[in-house]
This record gives structure tokens, sequence and C-alpha cells, in this order.
């Protein structure tokens, strides 16, 4: 589609998810990114400081082919900052449409967690969203703001799941890739140090790896023009309760001859009535769908940390 010629722009280049794109898709292609924090890019110089690189972020946006919005606030900071970000978001917006490329696509990365009683009926990006947590609302509220002033053709919403993993090009760990709980439980059995998981043990989750979503993009959105609905659920077609999660931890923790901490489990309930039922229509027209197997991503997360810790 554009070769090695596309410019990309990232918002929130600090984050687990800026920073994997960018140590996935840097070797190709030319990106910048900003970042609202500016302790994080000291010596990068391609991430630029939203502070104080207002005129050369703007100059970068009107440059861009793809600009990707990957900053929005996790789970707990949505609590707090919720209107805050909105703001801000709606600025980023209006700032956009006065200086992008007529032709640039926008990707805005959203969360499965948009979806509430996936028991009930399939989740479809056409579903209605009645979801009740900050973090769902945030990004329920951040979608209609993106759709409703741009240009659905130009815009893409892509709901992840719970994405996990170590960038296979990534040469330095972060501490905002350990704020996900899979890559925080691999770091804790590298380090052999005691953690607690507070959830429901046989509550069923949706996981998928960072690589095979840095694929998705590039062969989806860079390499081919695939004609994508306006609103895409990244998942895999199979999850799997947390009961199989930490015994696949374990036992791909003995292949690599690392110790098990001692892990204390503090929910004790043990029926989950959470069944996860999403529409992958759209990643699989394209044969776009995670291919990694969770085993296999989990031994890379934990020889990923293991090399770089």
């Amino acid at each position: 589609m554009f070769g090695n010629k596309l410019k990309i722009f990232i918002y929130g280049g600090t984050g687990y998810l800026g920073r994997s794109l960018i140590s996935g898709l840097n070797h190709k292609y030319k990106i910048f990114a900003s970042s609202r924090n500016k302790r994080k890019i000291i010596n990068q110089t391609n991430i630029l400081s939203e502070k104080e690189d207002s005129k050369k972020i703007a100059q970068k946006l009107s440059e861009s082919d793809l600009i990707l919005i990957a900053n929005g606030p996790s789970s707990k900071d949505s609590v707090k900052n919720l209107f805050s970000y909105l703001r801000y978001l709606n600025k980023q917006v209006d700032l956009l449409l006065k200086v992008k490329k007529k032709n640039s696509k926008i990707i805005y990365f959203s969360s499965i967690h948009v979806y509430e009683n996936y028991e009930i009926q399939k989740a479809k990006p056409s579903s209605l969203l009645n979801s009740r947590s900050h973090y769902a609302i945030r990004n329920i509220v951040c979608e209609n703001l993106l759709l409703s002033k741009l240009k659905k053709k130009n815009i893409n919403i892509i709901r992840i799941s719970n994405i996990f993993g170590i960038q296979k090009k990534l040469t330095k760990l972060s501490k905002s890739m350990f704020r996900l709980s899979v890559n925080n439980f691999c770091l804790n059995v590298v380090k052999n140090k005691k953690f607690s998981i507070n959830s429901n043990l046989n509550e069923k989750r949706n996981f998928v790896s960072i690589n095979d979503f840095v694929n998705f993009l590039e062969e989806g959105f860079i390499l081919k023009n695939n004609k994508f609905n306006s609103i895409i659920n990244y998942t895999s077609n199979k999850d799997i309760s947390l009961k199989q999660l930490i015994k696949i931890i374990t036992e791909q923790s003995k292949k690599l001859k690392l110790k098990i901490p001692k892990i204390e489990f503090k929910n004790k309930i043990k029926n989950s009535k959470i069944n996860y039922n999403f529409d992958l229509k759209e990643i699989i027209k394209y044969r776009l769908e995670p291919r990694t197997a969770i085993r296999d991503e989990i031994e890379n997360t934990l020889n990923k940390i293991k090399k770089l810790n």
C-alpha cells in the first residue's frame, strides 16, 4: 500500500503499546511519536514532548500517512482522569482536522471492555454499549467523539483484547510494560518474587500477543489497503481461565528452568458467569486473526524478560 516511505505518528510513544509499535515498525517506516510525560523521553529523538514541541508535532502530523492514538489512560487512571483525557482528545482531534493530510488514516485503540453482558449476546461492533466502569465509559465516549468529528473512511476504532507479551525487536524494558497482569506475572517469575492474584480464578479472559497485534497493524493497514469497517474487534477465538493461565506460566517456567515463586490467591469465588463471545468476522475475512498460541507467547515473554532484565 504505502511501502517503506510511509510516515507514522503515534500518540503515546512511551506507553506499553506505543513502545511496542515503535520497536516493531521503526526498522521499515519513518516514525515520530509524542508523549505527555517529558521525563520519559530523555535521549529519544523521535519522541516529542507535547508541552514543549507543539509546533513540531503539528508539522509531523501534517506529513503523516497513518496516525495512531495509543495514549489513553489505564483502567486505574481512568477513575482519576476521565474528563481531563476527554478534553485532551477533543483538542487533539481539532488539531488533526486543521493539519492532517487529506487521505491520512487515523486509528484509535479502544478495548473489548466496552462490552457488557457477554453471555447474553455476541459482542458485535454494532452492539449497544452499556458498560459502567470508568475505563469502558472513557473508551465509549472517545470512540463516539472520533466517529462524530472525523469522516468514517478516515478513522478506524480497534477494540483490543487483553494484550500481553514483549515485542520481539524491543531492546529495553520499561515500567509501563508490567502494568499488565500477564507481563507482571512473568516478571515476578523471572525475579522469583512472590505475587498475589485478586481475581476469580475461574473467570475466563481473552488474551492476544503484542507481536500478533503489531503484525496485524502492518499487514492490515500498511502493506494492504483492506476495507475494514470503522469498528473492529481484535481478539483471539479462544479464551482461558486465570487458573489455566497460571498453569501455562508454571509449565513454561519449568521448561526454562526458572523457579516458581509463591502465588497468593485472594479471591475464593469458584463460579464465574462471564462468557466472552466476540464477533471476529472483520479480522477473519482478511486472515489477520491472532496466530500465536498463548503458551508460545508466554515462553517468548519469559525469555525476553530474562534476557533484558
